[in-house]
């Protein structure tokens, strides 16, 4: 993380920019895109399924 990205998370942590965390999540979507996926199978993994009634 470089210290640009640092002033950003401190502008979106105190104020609640979206552009700053919209600028965040450009620079580095790919974690972001991974970590919403893992959150997604883990979160889907951990739903109990419910069965249809015959």
């Amino acid at each position: 993380m470089t210290s640009d990205d640092m002033t950003l998370v401190r502008e979106f942590a105190a104020t609640q920019s979206e552009p700053a965390f919209a600028a965040l999540v450009e620079r580095h979507l790919g974690l972001v895109h991974s970590a919403a996926k893992h959150l997604n199978l883990h979160l889907t993994l951990k739903t109990p399924r419910r069965r249809l009634a015959a």
